[in-house]
Formats: structure tokens, C-alpha cells, sequence
């Protein structure tokens, strides 16, 4: 062999080889994308689907007891759902979705449950609370009300309801009845704060602003509402 015959034959294994650890370089990165995708976690806390075409989704339904209402002889339960269906290359498992909220009176065994069905995912349930009589311990301090945050309506599209979809803000007596809608289409969960004096003050985000709102828990209604303005 002569040397340009050496150097043509070195050129081209240099070539195959560096063609052989290009495609291994690709099945490896592929095959991470892959695998990645396959492993990752596929729970999700507060997540319902609602897709009514969807046929592997499986649905197991418990009722928790929340704790005592103080001062009503009431106790607070919620309806809550563990779904698992598939999603992509593995199934995927929801839980802790709260589909339902109600107050629960041992002395009768009634439950009377806040909404009349169970196709809304409740973010949050705040209890209002009174000033601490006595020498009582600050959780027995007497129930105003309570504040719930829930989603109904799937505004992302993704046939799911969660965080990522508009909320609404119902307002609740003591005992669990009154509900009104006092807040709806927020795109991010309210904040809730008290004043002195028994006033409930809301922060909230709507249509990319931010307001306040003033809410009397004795009256059950919404006062005044207030723009938060950029500097």
C-alpha cells in the first residue's frame, strides 16, 4: 500500500468512526428524552379530569372528616376524588381533589352538602374566625363564616380542572348555607387577610390587575373594591 493509499484508508476509518459516535451520540440523547418522559412524576395533587371521552380514567371517591364547626354542633366533610388514566406512555395518578365541601350534624346524621353536585374542584376553604372568648383556646374561637375558592368551569382547555384554570370566591354563614358567589373569573387564588374590627380584606387578580376587596363576614357581603395601581 502506498502512502496515499494509507492516508485515504485512515481518512475513511476516521469517518465511520466519527459517523459511529454521531448515531450513538443520538440514540443517547434520545433515548434519555425517552426515558425521561416515561419516569417522570405522573402525580398530580388537585387535579380532576373531567374528559368525558377519556375510557382508561378510573375514579375512587372518600369522604373526609375536616374537624368540628365551633360553636354550631356541626361537623365539616369533604367529598374527596383519586383518579388514575393514561397520559402519554404511562398512566397518571390525581389526588387530594376535594370535588364537594358540607357540614355534617351528628345529632341527625344529615349532611347538607354546599353544592348540589360534584362537578367543581374546591382550591381552598377559609374559615373566618371571631375573637377568642375567654380563656378558650384559639381554635375554639366561634366561626363567622367561611370563604371557598373553586374551580367549575375548564377556562385552559386542557380538559382538566386545577390551579391553572379561573376561579370563583363563594361566601358561606357559620353552619354552611347562604352560599354566594362573591368573587368569579380570578385568575390567581385570593389572599385573605383580617382586619380589626371583624373586616376580611381579599387580594385578587383579574384580567391581569390586581384589586382589593373589603368582605363583612357578619353580612355576608362584599364592600368596597379597589384597584391596586403600578407606581
Amino acid at each position: 500500500m502506498d502512502d496515499l493509499g494509507f492516508f485515504k484508508f485512515i481518512w475513511r476509518f476516521n469517518a465511520l468512526a466519527l459517523a459511529g459516535i454521531l448515531v450513538l451520540v443520538a440514540g443517547v440523547f434520545t433515548w434519555q428524552v425517552v426515558l425521561k418522559d416515561v419516569l417522570r412524576d405522573r402525580s398530580a395533587r388537585e387535579v380532576v379530569n373531567i374528559d368525558p371521552e377519556d375510557t382508561t380514567l378510573v375514579e375512587t371517591r372518600v369522604i373526609r372528616v375536616n374537624g368540628p364547626v365551633a360553636g354550631q354542633g356541626l361537623f365539616r366533610v369533604s367529598l374527596v376524588a383519586e383518579q388514575g388514566y393514561d397520559s402519554g406512555y404511562a398512566s397518571k395518578d390525581t389526588y387530594d381533589s376535594v370535588l364537594n365541601t358540607g357540614f355534617y350534624d351528628p345529632s341527625t346524621g344529615v349532611t347538607r352538602w354546599v353544592f348540589s353536585g360534584n362537578e367543581q374542584l374546591i382550591t381552598n376553604v377559609e374559615g373566618l374566625y371571631g375573637e377568642t372568648p375567654g380563656e378558650q383556646r384559639v381554635k375554639d374561637r366561634p366561626v363567622r363564616g367561611y370563604l371557598l375558592t373553586f374551580v367549575d368551569q375548564d377556562s385552559s382547555g386542557d380538559r382538566r380542572l386545577s390551579h391553572s384554570d379561573r376561579k370563583s370566591v363563594m361566601a358561606l354563614g357559620p353552619d354552611g348555607q347562604g352560599g354566594t358567589v362573591i368573587l368569579s373569573d380570578l385568575t390567581a387564588a385570593p389572599q385573605i387577610w383580617g382586619l380589626e374590627g371583624g373586616a376580611v380584606v381579599l387580594f385578587y387578580e383579574k384580567d391581569g390587575a390586581r384589586f382589593s376587596a373589603q368582605y363583612d363576614p357578619d353580612t355576608g357581603t362584599l364592600g368596597r373594591v379597589s384597584e391596586i395601581l403600578y407606581p
